[in-house]
């Protein structure tokens, strides 16, 4: 259970980073300094989120 709530979690930080890296994507353009450490921070959380849900399903 612990895993779920760790992986929804991650879900939760995806979404908000994607929509923030949107608002600044659109108000200062894409290649933007804050634009492109959104995409990098984004970027890092969905290889987690892909390496967790190898793993979970690598134990079923």
């Amino acid at each position: 259970m612990m895993v779920h709530s760790h992986s929804e979690d991650i879900c939760s930080e995806i979404e908000q980073v994607r929509q923030q890296m949107n608002v600044l994507g659109c108000s200062h353009g894409l290649l933007h300094p804050e634009v492109m450490k959104c995409s990098q921070q984004l970027d890092k959380l969905l290889i987690q989120h892909y390496a967790m849900e190898k793993r979970r399903r690598h134990k079923n």
